[in-house]
């Protein structure tokens, strides 16, 4: 199945240029943004965030490896290379889901998937919606407290880089790169959901909600931005460049990346458990915050699920075979 992907990569990599032309799209990126954000911010705190891991979590291990690693030790040249390749691959994936987001976006999206999304969500919270609630947060929560869930929403991006990091150091260049694969299906899957339901968020159409105590946080600005930009495409209005918006609501990949993430350090014992803690926090945020309708996060569950089994099929039919086992009578 790894092939399926790089084969999706490669047909959406020779297509991007010809569909950018056929809708009159600006072929022009936002180089600088995406160099700095992913090769340099990203990097750095992906690295900052697997060394605090690998030292709070496998701590035992961390001192062993200091006390037989000698002054003169060659250069990690395979993990180095398990890391790299990875990553350039991930770039190359990141690059082609903002082009075809913003293809599709201005194809389809005329907000009925938003007005779609929000009854589901009105049926699930019996009337409710995540507006509602991040209403009552933000008149009920400090500043202080705001940011901090910003800090959390945000903090994710860096636990993809140092999962790579962890499982190229530990498991070589196949775990490493399987594990960039079930992310790129997850994304892959969820553009295809982006072009059945072009919806981007609950914050879409609720501007007082947006506004309220911002006090110049970053998702408020972030939010308008998005809002701008998808009204421009509803009024055909194409942009100059190409550059860091992502504009799908379903599935919720702020979950589903996580959900991958444990999957794959299942076995790193205080590792795992850092990150599922954190998880539940940065689920609190993304309704808070009114980044995603509650159904994105229910399906963030089968999204993952398929995206595991299409690159570890194996791992994931004895894990199901254990979990049944243990009900089976002796």
């Amino acid at each position: 199945m790894i092939r399926v992907h790089v084969a999706i990569t490669a047909v959406l990599a020779l297509s991007v240029v010809p569909v950018f032309h056929r809708l009159h799209i600006p072929v022009r990126f936002a180089w600088g943004d995406y160099v700095m954000l992913y090769w340099v911010y990203l990097a750095i705190q992906s690295l900052i965030v697997a060394i605090g891991l690998y030292i709070f979590g496998q701590t035992g291990e961390f001192l062993k490896s200091l006390q037989e690693r000698g002054p003169k030790a060659a250069f990690p040249l395979r993990q180095a290379i398990a890391i790299l390749v990875p990553a350039i691959y991930f770039f190359v994936v990141f690059f082609l889901v903002l082009s075809f987001n913003v293809i599709i976006a201005a194809v389809r999206f005329n907000g009925s998937g938003d007005v779609t999304l929000t009854r589901a969500d009105s049926f699930l919270l019996g009337g409710q919606s995540v507006s509602a609630i991040a209403h009552w947060a933000g008149s009920h929560l400090s500043a202080g407290s705001l940011r901090f869930l910003e800090r959390i929403y945000f903090g994710m991006f860096p636990q993809i880089g140092a999962c790579l990091v962890l499982l190229a150091m530990k498991s070589g260049l196949k775990e490493s790169f399987k594990f960039v694969g079930a992310v790129a299906v997850s994304y892959y899957l969820a553009l295809a959901l982006f072009f059945i339901i072009p919806a981007t968020g609950p914050f879409y159409g609720n501007a007082a909600d947006r506004g309220l105590a911002s006090d110049g946080r970053t998702v408020p600005l972030l939010q308008e931005g998005i809002t701008g930009k998808l009204n421009n495409f509803r009024d055909h209005r194409m942009p100059r460049e190409i550059a860091l918006d992502y504009f799908i609501a379903l599935p919720c990949m702020h979950l589903v990346q996580p959900f991958v993430i444990l999957w794959f350090l299942r076995k790193w014992g205080r590792v795992f458990w850092i990150l599922a803690v954190y998880d539940l926090f940065l689920v609190a945020s993304i309704i808070l915050l009114q980044q995603h309708y509650v159904v994105d996060l229910v399906a963030a569950v089968p999204v993952t699920v398929f995206a595991i089994t299409c690159v570890d099929r194996v791992a994931v039919v004895d894990c199901w075979d254990s979990f049944k086992a243990q009900f089976r009578p002796a």
